[in-house]
């Protein structure tokens, strides 16, 4: 599902919601969120953002449309069920919800 704003494009998958922003300099940006709902422990929060912050890294060109201006920001906010989720099957859903975007 896309939803296309003003401002932002964001789109969901089971495990997150990804949300792109556009930025007014050249870099490109990756914000992991993961919140206390999902998960109180501090061990398995920094976790889940480690994965997805490898997956984005081991990404060598971004399956991104490219948006109207040269930077921009994708932010991953993430759901319980993230942490049940394998690492193959995020990066997974990190791809295909980087190319609805």
């Amino acid at each position: 599902m896309l939803n296309q704003g003003r401002y932002r494009r964001s789109a969901h998958q089971s495990a997150f919601r990804l949300e792109l922003t556009p930025l007014r300099s050249s870099e490109v940006d990756l914000r992991v969120v993961v919140s206390t709902k999902v998960t109180k422990k501090a061990v398995e929060r920094n976790r889940l953002k480690r994965r997805l912050r490898e997956i984005w890294r081991a990404l060598s060109p971004i399956p991104l449309r490219p948006p109207a201006s040269p930077g921009y920001r994708v932010t991953v906010y993430t759901k319980k069920i993230a942490l049940e989720t394998g690492f193959s099957d995020l990066s997974r859903q990190l791809i295909a919800g980087l190319k609805q975007l």
